[in-house]
């Protein structure tokens, strides 16, 4: 991925925080990493750009003039379709989108999007956090997970799903968390959740924007 989204002198980090999470831990969150600002309400755009990208970026014929380095000629059917190149998409919808999504205040130091989407599947979630660090190399993502029994609670009290649908969701959310960790391993941080909403050291260490994040992606 050649375009960015880009973020000056700011830790872009995206927050898997579903239902599960109680608001009372963004609030300890963001009250124990000095120079945090959270966005919520933004990663609705955020999934868009992203979807359009993974979509583009799945197209078969141009996929393949892409990792050869060729460009389609006139007698393909699928010649001019280079103009709806993935990165060409994000360079030009990253600045109409990011103005509207990211409210950064004088003193950020991250900038933390907190994500309540729901996946199913751990590829759609996958999808997700490939496009959020590949769009932004120096990133890094929250992993929230704790006590099933706990989770599954918070998840009913906010969702107000019945007993059994939440615990399906819970279940797929511990699932995607596994293959994001192992996929993303050095771009990930994992958040044990505690009924006492503290912040372990970890997480704090990762969202002090005091050191780079590697790994691949």
């Amino acid at each position: 991925m050649s375009a960015r989204l880009v973020f000056p002198d700011v830790l872009p980090v995206l927050i898997l925080a579903h239902d599960g999470v109680a608001p009372g831990h963004l609030t300890s969150l963001d009250a124990a990493v000095p120079g945090l600002t959270l966005q919520t309400g933004a990663d609705a755009a955020l999934l868009a750009l992203a979807q359009g990208w993974t979509t583009l970026a799945e197209f078969g014929p141009l996929k393949g003039h892409r990792q050869r380095g060729t460009t389609p000629s006139p007698d393909q059917p699928w010649y001019g379709a280079d103009r709806t190149d993935p990165d060409l998409y994000l360079r030009r919808m990253g600045p109409v989108v990011v103005p509207g999504i990211a409210d950064v205040p004088a003193g950020t130091k991250t900038i933390g999007f907190v994500s309540r989407q729901l996946f199913w599947t751990p590829e759609e979630a996958q999808n997700f956090c490939a496009f959020f660090l590949g769009a932004m190399p120096h990133s890094v993502i929250v992993l929230p997970v704790g006590d099933t029994d706990m989770l599954q609670d918070e998840f009913r009290r906010q969702s107000g799903w019945r007993e059994e649908a939440a615990g399906k969701a819970v279940a797929a959310i511990a699932e995607n968390a596994q293959t994001i960790a192992e996929v993303f391993s050095g771009r990930t941080v994992t958040w044990e959740l505690e009924k006492t909403e503290t912040v372990p050291d970890n997480v704090r260490a990762a969202l002090s924007a005091e050191r780079p994040v590697r790994g691949r992606s």
